[in-house]
């Protein structure tokens, strides 16, 4: 669009770029939340990792704490179970 000289491609940018801006992977839908598919796979990740006799109590501990803050919708619990996925095991 840029390239035709088209006056609508400044419009198209400032709206993808607020839309990366604004990112989310936890989304309120209909009283309750929709998870992106990156979410879901962590979810997965950690219920692994939960099943694991190897997985140390610490670590366990911050999966379930992160499990359940996403599970009321807070979005910064995703770093949190990056974090507690990352860390030793």
């Amino acid at each position: 669009m840029a390239r035709s000289g088209d006056p609508g491609a400044a419009r198209v940018l400032d709206a993808a770029v607020a839309a990366v801006d604004n990112f989310r992977h936890i989304l309120p839908v209909d009283g309750g939340f929709a998870l992106s598919l990156y979410v879901r796979g962590l979810l997965d990740s950690a219920y692994w990792t939960l099943e694991s006799p190897s997985t140390p109590p610490d670590i366990a501990a911050r999966i379930r704490d992160a499990e359940q803050l996403i599970a009321r919708g807070h979005e910064e619990a995703v770093a949190v179970l990056e974090a507690a996925l990352s860390g030793p095991r």
